[in-house]
């Protein structure tokens, strides 16, 4: 697959398998879009990392459980890059709860979780 000058998202781009997956798309040439819900300073630094192998990198913020957010993104990176060509369904919400307690699980965390 030719990545030289495809534009990737990258959701959940700056946790550990994410950032990996930011790299490894960079080293083919891709320009990166990292995208964040809470860790703006984290993305930035992935960001910065990536803009130093040559390629264009963003960190931008996306709640991509919330569809506006998720228009307004792809919005954010066809005005900033020109183009789309990929994108790595990278997010995760974890919660840990101990097994012996598993009730102190509330619906709203489930709904969290699975989606």
């Amino acid at each position: 697959m030719q990545l030289q000058d495809t534009v990737a998202i990258v959701t959940g781009g700056n946790g550990g398998l994410g950032q990996r997956i930011c790299h490894a798309l960079a080293k083919g040439g891709s320009h990166i879009v990292v995208v964040y819900t809470q860790s703006r300073e984290a993305a930035r630094a992935v960001a910065s990392e990536l803009q130093q192998t040559g390629v264009r990198a963003e960190a931008m913020a996306c709640d991509v459980a919330n569809p506006q957010q998720v228009d307004q993104l792809v919005s954010q990176v066809l005005d900033t890059f020109g183009r789309l060509d990929i994108l790595v369904n990278d997010a995760a919400y974890n919660k840990w709860i101990p097994f012996n307690d598993l009730e102190a699980l509330t619906y709203e965390e489930w709904q969290k979780i699975s989606t």
